[in-house]
């Protein structure tokens, strides 16, 4: 199947496609790190989750509260 998609490729674009083995293994260090600056953003609670509160079965918010300790 790669095969297959490989060539289909080279019909389509003009520049070379590299064999998998060939490409480099990206650098650690060109990440982007998290700054926490929007970390209190992130943990709001949002709106809809207000309004529909009664929808979301207690065993769910128990799995998302151990989700965001894990966090």
């Amino acid at each position: 199947m790669a095969a297959m998609s490989t060539d289909k490729c080279k019909k389509v674009f003009f520049e070379q496609i590299p064999a998998h083995n060939t490409i480099k293994i990206p650098d650690a260090k060109n990440f982007v790190k998290f700054d926490g600056s929007v970390a209190d953003e992130l943990s709001k609670i949002p709106v809809m989750n207000e309004v529909l509160r009664h929808v979301i079965p207690p065993q769910v918010r128990m799995m998302q509260g151990e989700f965001k300790q894990q966090m």
